[in-house]
């Protein structure tokens, strides 16, 4: 089984929904990047990084979700 994490924002009625693109128009980011992270540790340094280049698009509170993928079975 393949394990993940991704950052979801938890909404006021309690949806966890992906997090907000930021950046201009043309150059749009997201802090989980192109499929997450492998680790927990890289997410946390992810959200570290993100945080400091865009200071005022990233919620405070983040909730850390732990993503699994069963493996492919053939028919």
């Amino acid at each position: 089984m393949e394990k993940r994490y991704e950052w979801r924002e938890l909404s006021e009625d309690g949806l966890l929904r992906k997090s907000p693109e930021c950046g201009p128009r043309y150059d749009r980011e997201t802090i989980n990047g192109y499929c997450g992270f492998s680790t927990e540790e890289e997410a946390l340094a992810a959200y570290a990084a993100f945080k400091k280049a865009h200071k005022y698009g990233v919620p405070n509170e983040l909730v850390l979700v732990a993503l699994y993928k069963a493996p492919d079975v053939d028919a």
